[in-house]
């Protein structure tokens, strides 16, 4: 990979990206390699959905169909990972020849920002659409002026994410150059969404053994032919039961973000961008944030306390009224404290990291019950999904949340 690690930081041709990711992919001599592409809707995003189709897809991907080849592919306003999409085409790429070996999925993630060149140096965010000025991305435009689409808020969730208002630091002229602005919003946004997409493949247990590369970029849109920035990578090996993950590249804070360009290319540094680094357990943060967390004492309830002396007379795991108990404690605690109820269950796996955000934020004092409720919702469906063993340890769990 460390053809890749040269990439980290600096504007290149679209075709040598897509060449420099192939020949290293290769080297791995995967039986099968897949790819999830995640581009903004704009159609600006033409070039590089064509140049990594041509150069990475063609070449590497199995046939579709006999005369074609198609990466699994995503595209929204901003271009944010889907939760669920990085399951999904594993499972699609699980080829048979997959079984006894593994396979590689690529998953590369596109934000993009316009450039001009002008005398003064590059110009960011604005480019010449059909004859008139518009924004691009328009949707991290949006975001950064306050707007509230929807797709606003979940860019803003990424964005806020782990104690950090990106937002309204690139908003701050002190700390980002107001021409930087669109430029650093669009590498922290690609960032981010490669996180997300991250943060997914830590949750999933793939369907044959697959080795992940997450390449977070940021397709420049210029006047003649578009270029690309390369935010670092992620490598995820899940060949194994224990998944082995780090990251390569810049960080997701765009106050340390130290710009130059050279013959009009964008170069980026900070002080992360040389140092490898594990990814982390977010599970682990929580359950340690947890037990250092001074919790207001839960009120009595009389449904806990009918729930902790069945617990207590049952003699098996797989009793028959485990569901049914599992369900009178999560909806009373539900009512009552539901932020303990939320840290805990996710820092026991029973809720998705999709919500690792939102519940780093309680943990940290952010959030307030409502938000813990919206998390724990979908949680009874989950429990009747679950085997007995787990059922009962999360009742356990839960009756030492209102017995603290």
């Amino acid at each position: 990979m460390n053809a890749l690690q040269e990439l980290i930081g600096t504007e290149h041709d679209l075709d040598h990206v897509c060449r420099t990711l192939k020949d290293c992919v290769r080297k791995l001599n995967a039986p099968v390699v897949g790819a999830l592409h995640v581009t903004c809707s704009d159609e600006a995003e033409l070039e590089c959905i064509d140049a990594f189709r041509r150069k990475f897809v063609d070449e590497m991907l199995p046939n579709l169909k006999f005369w074609s080849k198609a990466p699994f592919h995503t595209s929204n306003l901003g271009g944010r990972h889907e939760w669920g999409a990085v399951a999904i085409a594993e499972q699609h790429y699980a080829a048979h020849e997959t079984e006894a070996s593994f396979k590689c999925l690529v998953i590369k993630i596109n934000a993009h920002v316009a450039v001009k060149d002008a005398p003064s140096g590059p110009r960011y965010g604005l480019m010449d659409r059909y004859r008139c000025e518009s924004n691009a991305c328009g949707a991290l435009h949006a975001m950064l002026e306050g707007g509230h689409q929807p797709f606003v808020a979940a860019l803003r969730d990424a964005f806020s994410s782990e104690h950090l208002d990106r937002a309204a630091i690139l908003r701050d002229p002190k700390q980002v150059d107001p021409n930087l602005r669109s430029l650093f919003a669009a590498v922290a946004s690609a960032r981010l969404q490669a996180r997300n997409a991250m943060l997914e493949i830590q949750d999933h247990r793939p369907t044959t053994p697959t080795l992940f590369i997450v390449m977070p970029c940021v397709t420049m849109n210029r006047p003649a032919y578009d270029t690309e920035f390369v935010c670092g990578f992620y490598e995820a090996d899940a060949r194994t039961n224990e998944l082995v993950a780090r990251y390569h590249g810049l960080g997701d804070d765009p106050s340390r973000y130290k710009y130059r360009h050279v013959g009009n290319l964008a170069n980026i540094e900070d002080d992360q961008v040389q140092t490898p680094r594990p990814v982390r357990d977010h599970r682990t943060l929580v359950h340690k944030a947890w037990q250092r967390i001074e919790s207001p004492a839960v009120p009595n309830d009389h449904r806990i306390d009918e729930v902790a002396r069945d617990v207590a007379l049952a003699k098996h795991e797989d009793h028959p009224y485990a569901k049914a108990m599992a369900n009178i404690l999560l909806a009373t605690l539900m009512e009552i404290a539901p932020i303990p109820a939320a840290m805990v269950l996710f820092a026991e796996g029973t809720l998705g990291l999709y919500h690792a955000h939102r519940i780093h934020k309680l943990a940290a004092g952010g959030g307030d019950e409502n938000e813990a409720r919206r998390i724990l919702r979908d949680l009874p469906a989950a429990l009747e999904q679950l085997p007995p063993q787990k059922t009962r340890r999360i009742i356990e769990k839960l009756l030492a949340v209102y017995k603290q």
